[in-house]
């Protein structure tokens, strides 16, 4: 197999810990396949984490809602440096940061190929669904341009955004995307329909995650929480699942929850594949918090999400005929406790796993 020389660019700067884990993960694959590849340390302003207090020039009202959030701050600024630590040791960043797309334009990075993915890159409700960079516009010409398991993660794009969406994956030699919507989404625009792929921590084995996961610090039964939107619903679902099965309730996440047993504010990524591995079930409203719990094999339920972004959600759980994990407030007893029958998932995901790692080593070596 010839050696390429490849870079990936994504979401690899922002505090969330899917997008670190996805981000090391497509990475990681391609070394192991004997190519060369980095992922290109892009921060442009929207991914920008802005931590600190600044009382001066600010409105009274702001001032206020500064000092009530200076704790959650004070631990932000504190989970920002177990991140940065994280990309440092797992992820193969350039030695150049590029702080935007103009920049990228300026200074274009060489290599044989580029590839666009995963994550919310093509979310055009979102800064980087209309940012160049994520459409590869900086790269030379003979470079190779790909889409790996790129997400729009929405279920329809407004009519303005079409054209602009159309001309920009029309650039690239080979396209796939994460979700079923997204592939119908590009089909709409006149051009092919391209591969639906897995998310790329799915190309790594499960014991690569394992050897990265720390140790679970929370001893007995316990149910992770792992909630963006601060859900009312899923706080129910929690503290029903807790009701029934007498587990503790365990939060990761950047805000605490006043209603878990115990929360975990600034968990490195490595804490938080340690408390997902280690937990009863995860409860969560998370894409990649349904993802690791499927790679661990760990009963899982996911809640909708309030600002609408649970097409991501949805498909995974229809793709794989777990549809019943999607609860709500009403949900009966038995949803809660029921659980996952991984023997068929598995086969399933293993044939999806080889046909999208197909589709890369086709992307990057066909002539």
């Amino acid at each position: 197999m010839r050696r390429l020389k490849v870079l990936t660019i994504t979401c690899s700067n922002a505090a969330n810990y899917g997008a670190r884990l996805q981000a090391c993960a497509l990475a990681e694959w391609l070394r192991s396949e004997g190519h060369d590849a980095s992922v290109i340390d892009y921060r442009p302003w929207y991914m920008r984490n802005n931590a600190g207090l600044r009382l001066w020039g600010v409105p009274f009202r702001h001032v206020l809602s500064g000092l009530r959030n200076y704790g959650y701050m004070r631990n932000y600024r504190r989970r920002l440096r177990r991140f940065a630590e994280f990309s440092e040791k797992y992820i193969p960043l350039t030695p150049r940061a590029y702080m935007s797309a103009q920049e990228l334009a300026d200074n274009p990075p060489s290599a044989d190929a580029i590839i666009a993915g995963s994550d919310q890159i093509w979310n055009v409700s979102m800064a980087n669904g209309s940012d160049p960079a994520f459409f590869l516009r900086f790269a030379d010409s003979g470079c190779r341009r790909i889409s790996y398991a790129a997400s729009i993660a929405i279920p329809e794009i407004p009519a303005a955004a079409a054209a602009p969406l159309r001309d920009n994956i029309a650039t690239f030699d080979h396209v796939s995307v994460r979700e079923e919507s997204g592939a119908r989404i590009v089909e709409s625009l006149g051009l092919p329909r391209p591969q639906v792929t897995v998310d790329p921590v799915f190309l790594l084995p499960g014991s690569y995650w394992e050897s990265m996961a720390a140790a679970t610090p929370v001893k007995g039964k316990y149910i992770l929480v792992y909630d963006f939107m601060r859900s009312r619903e899923l706080q129910q679902a929690a503290l029903r699942l807790k009701r029934l099965t007498g587990a503790r309730i365990i939060n990761v996440g950047a805000r605490r929850l006043r209603y878990a047993d115990r929360n975990f504010l600034n968990a490195s990524p490595q804490e938080f594949l340690g408390l997902l591995r280690g937990a009863d079930c995860v409860l969560s409203n998370s894409f990649h918090g349904s993802v690791f719990a499927m790679i661990f094999g760990i009963d899982f339920l996911v809640v909708d999400r309030e600002d609408g972004l649970n097409e991501r959600m949805r498909a995974l759980l229809q793709r794989y005929g777990l549809e019943q994990r999607l609860i709500g407030s009403a949900a009966p007893d038995s949803s809660l406790t029921a659980h996952i029958d991984y023997t068929a998932l598995r086969s399933r995901l293993e044939k999806d796993i080889a046909s999208s790692k197909e589709f890369l080593r086709t992307a990057l070596l066909h002539e």
